[in-house]
């Protein structure tokens, strides 16, 4: 399940995670509780804890830092730049140079 609308996407940034005691065959059954404590445009934070369902024992806890993804719009790369007029006029000079 997400709270980020279908096409947006997101990745891990920074994960902690704390393992508080260890686990065994008889140790019972375990419920996992997550929340997203923010939700930005462009960074989202959620914590999650591992618990005993019988005990409310603390087994784990953990957070988490993602960084949302959106996607461009089509077009030109954002970060190119139409070239100056001496740019162009060095490059074609260098050309120039070259054929001869």
């Amino acid at each position: 399940m997400s709270k980020l609308p279908a096409g947006i996407g997101y990745t891990t940034t920074q994960l902690n995670v704390h393992m508080l005691r260890p686990l065994f065959a008889d140790s019972g059954l375990l419920r996992c509780e997550g929340v997203v404590l923010h939700l930005g445009r462009t960074i989202a934070t959620a914590e999650a804890r591992v618990v005993g369902a019988e005990n409310g024992k603390l087994y784990a806890h953990a957070t988490t830092t993602c960084a949302i993804l959106t996607p461009r719009p089509a077009g030109p790369p954002l970060n190119r730049r139409a070239p100056t007029a001496a740019a162009t006029a060095a490059t074609t000079g260098a050309r120039a140079a070259q054929a001869r």
